[in-house]
């Protein structure tokens, strides 16, 4: 019960954050923006409803680094465009992003997992293995769903061959550095 009152403090100030997006986006007639971060904090929020229910005891200190790094993607990469004025932006953002979703990820695979298999000592080598590899498939999914944007939405996401590749790399860095992480962290 000790991680109830910061999960309420960053769960209203990822709120109040998401909702002053949302009301900027509208302001500055950025619809899609707007579609997004709506569509992200409804599904945040059912995710923070869902947990208990589920049985879920995702680690605080997992959820701000997701939280941090949706925030980051919406408010910092397209609302303040660092996306297109930071060529180093992009890169950072989609390793922590990757580092952020790859133990969030693991952690809810995890517990839900824990339920139907009996609790075995997992060596540390293959929880690392298991982190970096959601982490880089996260990635995937999300270049993925960047190219998906560009095609069917006409939108800019992906810059060529080369900004993808670069991407994609960046996952990779983010995700092994959350499974060296998973060594010190118990998720």
């Amino acid at each position: 019960m000790g991680s109830i009152m910061p999960l309420t403090l960053i769960t209203i100030a990822f709120s109040a954050i998401m909702i002053w997006t949302g009301v900027l986006a509208i302001q500055k007639k950025r619809y899609p923006l707007f579609l997004k971060t709506t569509v992200i904090y409804a599904l945040s929020i059912f995710f923070l409803m869902i947990q208990p229910v589920a049985g879920l005891h995702v680690r605080v200190s997992v959820l701000a680094l997701a939280f941090i790094a949706v925030l980051g993607h919406l408010v910092a990469g397209n609302y303040w465009n660092y996306y297109d004025r930071s060529r180093h932006f992009d890169r950072y953002w989609h390793a922590f992003g990757s580092l952020a979703f790859s133990l969030f990820g693991y952690s809810v695979l995890k517990q839900t997992v824990s339920h139907y298999v009996s609790r075995v000592a997992v060596p540390k080598f293959y929880t690392v293995v298991a982190v970096s590899t959601i982490g880089i498939s996260l990635g995937c999914l999300f270049e993925i769903y960047e190219f998906i944007l560009d095609s069917v939405c006409h939108t800019h996401h992906q810059h060529g061959l080369t900004d993808t590749d670069v991407d994609l790399i960046a996952d990779v860095i983010g995700a092994v550095s959350a499974g060296i992480v998973s060594i010190f962290v118990a998720l």
